[in-house]
C-alpha cells in the first residue's frame, strides 16, 4: 500500500516537471518517503544515496542568500564583459596604432623629401610636420601599449581558467577514486 502511494508520489512528481511546473512540496516529500520494506530493513534513502538533507532557513537568511548569490552573479557578469571587451578591443588598437604609425612616418618622410615649388608656397602640414608627427606617433605607441595590456590580461585570465578547470578535473578524479 505504501509502495503504491509512493509511486504514485513519484508519478505526480514527474508529471508536475514534465508540465514545465514545480511539484508541490507534499509531492516531492512524498516521494523521498520511505516505503514500508525501507522500515523493515532500517534503510533511509536520502541517507543512503548521499543526497543532504536540505536545510531548513529562516526568511532573513533566505534572502541573504539570495543576495549574495545575485552580487556573486553579478560580478561573474561584469568581469566576462570586460574579458569579451578587451578581446574585442585588442585587434582595434594595434589596427589604429598602426594607421597613425604610417601616418606619423609618411608626414616625417613627406618633409625630409620638401621643395617648394613657389619661394612663398606655405604647405601647413609640413610646416607643422613635427607636430603632427609627433602627436601621431605617440598616441600610436599609448594605442599599441593598451592592445599589449589588453593581452596580458586576456592571457591571464585564459591561464587563470585553465588552472581552475584543471584543478576541478583533479578534484573531480579524487573523488571518484576514493568512491
Amino acid at each position: 500500500m505504501a509502495e503504491k502511494m509512493n509511486q504514485d508520489a513519484h508519478e505526480d512528481a514527474l508529471a508536475a516537471l514534465a508540465s514545465g511546473g514545480q511539484p508541490s512540496e507534499a509531492a516531492a516529500e512524498e516521494a523521498f518517503m520511505p516505503t514500508e520494506i525501507d522500515s523493515h530493513i532500517g534503510v533511509n534513502p536520502a541517507i543512503d544515496l548521499g543526497i543532504p538533507e536540505k536545510p531548513k532557513l529562516s526568511s532573513a537568511q533566505a534572502i541573504e542568500a539570495k543576495k549574495t548569490r545575485s552580487a556573486q552573479l553579478k560580478s561573474q557578469h561584469s568581469a566576462q564583459v570586460a574579458h569579451h571587451f578587451r578581446k574585442t578591443a585588442i585587434p582595434l588598437l594595434l589596427t589604429m596604432g598602426g594607421v597613425l604609425v604610417i601616418i606619423g612616418i609618411s608626414v616625417l618622410v613627406m618633409m625630409a623629401d620638401y621643395k617648394p615649388e613657389y619661394p612663398d608656397d606655405k604647405n601647413l602640414l609640413l610646416e607643422n610636420g613635427g607636430l603632427f608627427s609627433g602627436i601621431c606617433l605617440f598616441l600610436a605607441v599609448v594605442l599599441i601599449g593598451g592592445a599589449a595590456f589588453f593581452h596580458v590580461e586576456v592571457t591571464r585570465a585564459k591561464q587563470k581558467a585553465r588552472r581552475l578547470q584543471e584543478a576541478l578535473e583533479a578534484h573531480n578524479n579524487q573523488n571518484n577514486a576514493n568512491v
